[in-house]
């Protein structure tokens, strides 16, 4: 059995999981909730924006103390405007945390034909953020690491399209 341990912010480490859920990844609802849903996604999959309403309603039926969901980057290869908003949202979690990161998602997601940088930084601005620290931030590619770690925790795990749930 895999045991929790607090991290520096009060939450739990679950990096030795078999889907590793840390700090490094955005979440709505409480560490402690009995059910975690770790959703496995890309900005630009038609599929995965069909996915936003039964999601809302998880959120809305159960709350964050019932309820924990976490999001890992899957933008797909032939998605060619995935993998930007996919840094972008990541540059916006480092620099707005979790709130920041869920209204960029929800941005990117209704927006889903028009994933570009001019958008990003108007929606960083939407999102909380300042949009200057957010066009250097996903101009340095430091955030890039993290789409790519969680690439391949996707493929560890068999999450081969999107999107994907693990709970």
């Amino acid at each position: 059995s895999i045991t929790a341990e607090p991290t520096a912010k009060g939450g739990l480490d679950h990096s030795a999981a078999a889907v590793p859920v840390s700090a490094k990844d955005p979440i709505w609802g409480n560490a402690d909730a009995p059910v975690t849903i770790v959703e496995i996604s890309d900005f630009e999959c038609p599929f995965c924006s069909r996915v936003g309403p039964t999601m809302k309603q998880i959120k809305d039926t159960y709350g964050p103390d019932k309820v924990r969901i976490v999001w890992k980057h899957n933008p797909l290869p032939f998605h060619k405007a995935a993998r930007g908003a996919h840094e972008a949202s990541q540059v916006l979690f480092a620099l707005g945390g979790s709130e920041a990161f869920w209204k960029f998602h929800d941005l990117a997601f209704a927006n889903q034909k028009e994933l570009n940088d001019a958008n990003y930084e108007k929606w960083a601005g939407q999102s909380g953020v300042d949009a200057a620290k957010f066009k250097a931030e996903y101009a340095s590619k430091k955030h890039a690491a993290k789409v790519d770690e969680d690439l391949a925790t996707s493929m560890l795990v068999g999450a081969n399209g999107t999107p994907n749930f693990r709970v």
